[in-house]
């Protein structure tokens, strides 16, 4: 099951859509980092087949090595989909573990689906513009982003909610 699901999850590496599989939003990688999608992550734990009590930091960690190794490999006349340098360095330098930075824009669906991000005054301020400017008519201006290890970092809309096209 683990190898069929990174060949699906790899797919669009492969294809050139994206160069990393948490890049492709329409993955199950990315819904479980990106969203933080409990169904998500409960595949991820099935096809790893980790208890419970392993918590979703060790788990990425492992399922990202997992899919980088799968990923270094070729298979028949396809060739690998990753270079055995970036297989070095995601799997061997950073242990599978996503940087902060790139967590963060994961979560934020590339910083465009969250509007404003700053600190809750930042973004308040701005908030506070666009009402003047476009009449908003909201209840709360700032939406706390949680992100694990990062300091509060918040949005104007949360992008697990909806996203602005």
């Amino acid at each position: 099951m683990a190898a069929v699901a990174a060949y699906i999850e790899l797919n669009p590496v492969r294809a050139g859509v994206c160069r990393d599989p948490k890049d492709y939003r329409y993955c199950g990688y990315a819904e479980a980092l990106a969203k933080g999608s409990a169904v998500a992550r409960q595949g991820i734990r099935t096809i790893l087949a980790q208890p419970e009590g392993l918590g979703w930091k060790q788990l990425q960690k492992q399922y990202r090595s997992y899919l980088f190794e799968r990923g270094s490999l070729g298979s028949g006349d396809k060739a690998p989909a990753f270079a055995p340098a970036t297989v070095q360095r995601v799997v061997h330098q950073q242990q599978g573990q996503l940087p902060l930075a790139e967590l963060l824009l994961c979560r934020l669906r590339f910083f465009t689906d969250g509007v404003i991000l700053g600190s809750q005054s930042f973004v308040e301020f701005h908030f506070e513009k666009l009402i003047q400017k476009l009449g908003y008519k909201r209840p709360r201006a700032a939406t706390p982003l949680s992100l694990p290890g990062s300091p509060a970092i918040w949005v104007f809309r949360n992008p697990r909610v909806r996203a602005v096209h």
